[in-house]
């Protein structure tokens, strides 16, 4: 089991896969193409994701971007993290 991080800051790799996130991309296989990824590093990025959020899921990491956005739509939470 990995330990929960002490940096909540997002990396811009993590920003990357949050951005996929937000827009409906969601399938890991389809973002880690997109990225020129493997869908391996695309999980990793996305675990990492989740912790930083402190959520156990890819629908409760959306919703918290959302939130830390103080976002109302995704247009909003595009702004701000794009």
């Amino acid at each position: 089991m990995r330990k929960p991080s002490t940096n909540k800051e997002l990396t811009p790799r993590e920003i990357e896969v949050a951005r996929f996130l937000v827009s409906g991309v969601v399938r890991r296989k389809e973002i880690a193409d997109r990225m020129g990824l493997s869908p391996h590093s695309v999980h990793f990025h996305i675990d990492n994701l989740l912790d930083k959020l402190d959520v156990s899921s890819t629908p409760e990491a959306i919703v918290a971007l959302f939130r830390n956005a103080g976002a109302r739509s995704i247009v909003d939470v595009a702004e701000v993290i794009l």
